[in-house]
């Protein structure tokens, strides 16, 4: 049987692979090679996780790296049911970035970066002590730097060193306040044993080091008014790029929030409220930037900011109904927000721009890519039969019973939502035809990338076991360590 050691290796392997190809194999041969490189590490994964026990709620398939990060501690990965669905998310997402970036100028730099970031981001979601999550962490900076800067739009080096300033300023409180922590408790920083160790602290305490803690999740969800970055960077990358941040990098955040939670339960309670308001005002925010938005890629960063939003929203009522929500929300945002990339890099190679008023007709001219819109839009809004409606319904269930006072922006930022996709898609289906008439799908594998994430989009809204059946133990069992309702 295969590890997760295996899976955490294999992109570097495929990575190079591709760096090897000689330099007269055209573009598009070495992007078909990281792709089904890419798609060979997602199999491997899936049959890792066929050893997973759904009924356990703590840690399965630990493997030691036989290496220690924080000396004395020998680092390990491993799974739980709240990180199993993020890394299958992370391996169903890479292989569609590859995909859409067939034939891209300065080929095997770019997809070795991908396969090097997909790695990195596979061992943020494995990692089971601290020490390795936040080395793995800041080692996301690395590829993503040069993504952004090297294949990005007109200011791609303006905004791959605000990109990073902004979310080096973050996580070096991260760092201080686990520096701070170690020094303290003087043990080793398992995620999973943390929390015995912070038990003795006061509650204040807690919440100062949980804030510590959280701060380069809070710039990275983004929470508000730390999402300066968000809107630039999204209309600045390439599609293949920008589809790993928003359907992946903005989950990283999520993730360590509540594993922060879980190693400083006391200081969660005293800060949940907080930022569960901060979560529905960023709801709020982004829903009403997107109504207002008339460029697509604009619309979609928007649109991210409302939905984790929402998700921070769930995350902060610490109960079981809510993390459940938080979870599906999340994995359906990272199928979501992917296809909407997709064909935001379909439409610009069409009429190159992505602004609304250079769209339209596509009803009539093509019914195909009308449909996939259509879905990506109505899943994006949470209509029910989709991927965002099952976690919206435990999400706002939970926030009824837990936080009632939030409930008033989370509607607003619904209908405000809401407005904006439908606005979008009555301009794209039928708003007026702009001059190019011959619309064709000219990236390779766009056709494919938008149907492999349109029939998931579909799938887990009305199969969200799917996410749930390996989670539910291990989300119970997270609920009653942060003190939450079932």
């Amino acid at each position: 049987m295969t590890t997760w050691l295996a899976v955490l290796v294999a992109p570097w392997v495929v990575a190079a692979v591709v760096a090897a190809l000689p330099a007269r194999v055209p573009g598009w041969a070495v992007g078909w090679v990281a792709t089904l490189g890419a798609a060979c590490v997602a199999v491997l994964g899936g049959l890792t996780a066929l050893g997973f026990d759904r009924e356990q709620a703590g840690l399965q398939q630990v493997v030691s790296l036989g290496w220690s990060i924080q000396p004395g501690h020998p680092s390990a990965i491993g799974v739980d049911g709240w990180s199993l669905p993020l890394v299958l998310l992370t391996l169903l997402v890479f292989p569609v970035a590859h995909a859409v970036e067939i034939g891209i100028e300065r080929a095997a730099n770019f997809h070795v970066a991908l396969l090097v970031l997909e790695s990195v981001v596979l061992a943020v979601f494995l990692a089971v002590d601290w020490a390795l999550f936040y080395a793995a962490w800041e080692l996301t900076l690395v590829p993503l730097f040069l993504l952004v800067g090297r294949w990005g739009g007109p200011d791609r080096g303006k905004t791959s060193l605000m990109f990073l300033q902004v979310t080096m300023a973050g996580s070096i409180w991260t760092l201080l306040a686990l520096l701070w922590l170690t020094q303290g408790l003087g043990g080793a920083l398992r995620m999973d044993r943390l929390a015995a160790l912070t038990a003795t602290l006061p509650p204040s305490t807690q919440a100062l080091a949980l804030v510590g803690v959280s701060m380069g999740f809070f710039v990275k969800l983004p929470v508000l008014p730390l999402h300066g970055w968000l809107r630039p960077t999204y209309t600045s990358v390439r599609p293949g790029v920008g589809l790993v941040l928003s359907g992946l990098l903005v989950k990283m955040a999520a993730y360590g929030l509540l594993r922060a939670f879980l190693a400083l339960p006391a200081g969660a309670a005293e800060v949940a409220p907080v930022l569960g308001v901060a979560g529905a005002l960023g709801a709020v925010h982004g829903a009403l930037l997107a109504w207002r938005a008339s460029d697509l890629r604009t619309m979609i960063a928007c649109l991210s900011l409302s939905h984790m939003g929402v998700v921070l929203a769930a995350l902060s009522t610490r109960s079981e109904l809510g993390l459940t929500g938080a979870l599906l929300q999340m994995v359906a945002h990272g199928v979501v927000s992917p296809l909407l990339f997709v064909l935001v890099g379909v439409v610009e190679r069409a009429y190159g721009s992505s602004a609304m008023t250079d769209v339209g007709a596509l009803a009539r001219r093509r019914p195909a890519l009308a449909l996939a819109w259509t879905v990506a839009l109505a899943a994006s809004l949470g209509l029910p039969g989709l991927a965002s409606f099952p976690g919206e319904v435990h999400g706002w269930v939970a926030v009824v019973q837990q936080a009632p006072w939030l409930v008033p922006m989370l509607v607003a930022a619904m209908f405000l939502g809401a407005a904006a996709s439908v606005r979008a898609l009555d301009r794209l289906l039928w708003g007026p035809s702009p001059a190019a008439e011959d619309v064709r799908i000219t990236a390779p594998g766009a056709s494919a990338s938008a149907a492999w994430l349109g029939g998931w989009a579909v799938l887990l809204g009305w199969w969200p076991t799917a996410v749930l059946a390996p989670a539910t133990a291990t989300l119970a069992a997270l609920s009653s360590a942060l003190g939450g309702a079932r």
